[in-house]
């Protein structure tokens, strides 16, 4: 959906108003957030990045699980429902932090530091 300038006013429309004919001269925007830098759209990248791996391990996580439930064969009920739900958030949490470590920018190492005289 593009975003709308409304060329008398200047005010930024999100979307095209009911009867825009009737006066209003709309003229649309080409970037319509020219203040967001490329750190920004990174860091929003990898989030991105972390809730849709994550999402994935939960679900992968919470069908072994299951399955492990099953071969043990544990009773169904609330109980066995939340000890899967907890263990299945645990390792997708546990996904998100690795996908978020992985993908943070490398600092470079600290410089070491300067030779203290010993005091006395």
């Amino acid at each position: 959906m593009p975003t709308w300038l409304d060329a008398n006013s200047g005010r930024r429309l999100k979307s095209t108003p009911v009867g825009a004919g009737h006066g209003v001269n709309l003229r649309a925007v080409k970037n319509p957030l020219p203040h967001v830098d490329v750190m920004t759209n990174e860091r929003n990248r990898r989030k991105l990045l972390s809730l849709i791996v994550s999402t994935v391990a939960y679900f992968v996580a919470s069908y072994y699980i299951k399955r492990y439930l099953d071969g043990l064969e544990a009773p169904p009920g609330f109980t066995r429902n939340m000890l899967t739900f907890c263990a299945a958030l645990l390792i997708a949490y546990g996904v998100a932090a690795a996908v978020e470590w992985a993908q943070s920018p490398a600092e470079p190492p600290a410089a070491p530091a300067p030779n203290q005289p010993r005091p006395g």
